[in-house]
């Protein structure tokens, strides 16, 4: 219990650099269950398969934008969140498109438009840019 109040008296100065605002918490928490899923699944896939390992590698880089993107929405940083849900939303659309030409070996975290994680990584971004469109700060009239 004591090391705990240590820990809390030592980060109390630092708190308000990195408070999340309210709006931002959840789409922190939602990008932060995908990003452990699909680091993970990266891990595993780079033990357990040999040969082509281009889905994994697409699998590790969702995984590293996903742990951008928490970072990001975290600390309440709009734009680069904006640009980062945008980057999500490309590499699914050009993950997907490429698979039509040449199949990948196996499926990654953006094949098929997300369809083994029930096209979340496709409804996300767009979910997370319609919640940050709702919630933006009021624009001031100019006369």
């Amino acid at each position: 219990m004591c090391l705990l109040r240590i820990i809390i008296q030592l980060a109390l100065p630092f708190y308000g650099e990195f408070m999340t605002p309210p709006q931002y918490r959840g789409l922190a928490l939602l990008y932060l269950f995908w990003t452990i899923a699909l680091c993970s699944r990266a891990v595993w896939q780079y033990m357990t398969r040999d040969g082509n390992l281009m889905p994994t590698h697409l699998s590790l880089i969702a995984g590293i934008i996903y742990a951008a993107i928490v970072v990001w929405a975290w600390r309440g940083q709009r734009t680069p969140l904006i640009f980062g849900l945008i980057a999500e939303i490309a590499g699914v659309c050009v993950v997907t498109s490429i698979e039509f030409f040449w199949p990948l070996p196996y499926a990654s975290a953006w094949s098929h438009a997300g369809a083994g994680y029930l096209y979340m990584p496709l409804l996300l971004p767009l979910i997370g840019l319609v919640h940050l469109r709702r919630h933006s700060a009021p624009q001031l009239d100019n006369p």
